[in-house]
Parts: C-alpha cells; structure tokens; sequence
C-alpha cells in the first residue's frame, strides 16, 4: 500500500514539473507546440497603424527601434557618443529627454519610455502617462525639443 502512494505523489511532482517548465521556462514558453503558450489575445490598433493599450494600460510594450544595430550592453556609450540632432531626425523624433538610465521621447503623436540596455521600450499615448511612469521609476526627465539639441555645424547646413 506504501508503495501505492510513493508512486502516486511521484507521479504528481513529476507532473507538476512537467506544467510548470512549460510555463514558466523561457525557452519552451513560447514555443508553437506547447499547449500554455497559446493566449488568444488581440491588440487594438488605432487608425494611425499605433497599438492602443489595452484595458487599464497605460503604454505598450513594443521591440526597442531606436537602437536596432547596437548592442544591448553597448546602447548607453554609443548614445553619448552620437549627434543627438541626427538621431532625432532619423527617428523621427519632435522631442527628447535623457540621463544615465533612461531615454524618453516624442515621436510623431505617442511618447516612448526607454531603459538603455533593454530589448523593449514603452510606448505611451499621452505625455502624462509617461511623466506618471517615469516618476515612479525614480527619474525626472524634461522634453527638450529638436532644436536644442542643434549644433552650430547643423544650423549652417
């Protein structure tokens, strides 16, 4: 009868082992054939092709596009070695704000929240949200607009 029940609750840590790796471990998680990886879930999008976040968000979470090329460990030296005015017209961006963590932005009508070194930034509908964020994290950042971050060499252009 022991041996019943030694085998019985073996049976179950093995089975929880089994739903908890295919939950919880990164490299199984997400794939196709794992049956808890599958949440039906649909992203709202407005009619300027943007993400809206969903009920009770207040940003989301998209692949980090200011810093495509470089290196994740890298982002934070190579952004203080390039023209930030540059940078800002290739990202379109109308204005920016940064300190040692963190890059916040406007570009086009949403405002983007990025920790340098991340795989994700934070896109935010209004600049509120984001100052809200920001705050919380322990940062103060101001918008500066295109322009002062122009150079001399840029204004002669």
């Amino acid at each position: 009868m022991t041996k019943v029940i030694k085998g019985f609750v073996l049976l179950l840590l093995i089975i929880a082992l089994i739903v908890t790796s295919l939950k919880f471990l990164p490299s199984v998680k997400n794939q196709a054939w794992n049956p808890f990886s599958h949440t039906e879930t649909t992203q709202a999008i407005d009619e300027s092709g943007y993400a809206v976040p969903a009920l009770g968000e207040t940003y989301v979470v998209e692949d980090n596009d200011l810093f495509r090329n470089v290196p994740k460990s890298q982002s934070r030296q190579i952004f203080d070695w390039i023209d930030k005015y540059e940078f800002m017209q290739v990202n379109e961006l109308q204005k920016m704000g940064y300190d040692d963590a963190y890059l916040i932005a406007e570009q086009n009508s949403h405002f983007v929240l990025y920790r340098f070194g991340d795989d994700k930034m934070r896109v935010y509908t209004t600049e509120l949200d984001m100052q809200y964020d920001l705050y919380q994290l322990g940062h103060q950042l101001e918008l500066q607009p295109i322009e002062s971050f122009q150079s001399n060499d840029d204004r002669t252009k």
